[in-house]
């Protein structure tokens, strides 16, 4: 009886490690600002958000293509 509790537990575990593991869904309507250089990044929520954080850097944003 124990060795079953034991097993069931031991599952349990291990798929709730896998779950929180696995990388979180893109939000759609997510933006990115690319600069001059070529960097890119990503999470502005809206398309003003990323051109206010792009201000005076010579970059571009655009919606995220991932």
């Amino acid at each position: 009886m124990i060795s079953k509790v034991m097993t069931a537990s031991a599952a349990a575990l291990c798929t709730l490690a896998f779950v929180s593991f696995t990388a979180p869904t893109a939000r759609a309507g997510e933006y990115c600002s690319t600069d001059s250089s070529g960097m890119r990044g990503c999470g502005y929520e809206s398309l003003a958000q990323c051109q206010a954080a792009n201000a005076g850097k010579n970059g571009t944003c655009a919606r995220d293509p991932f």
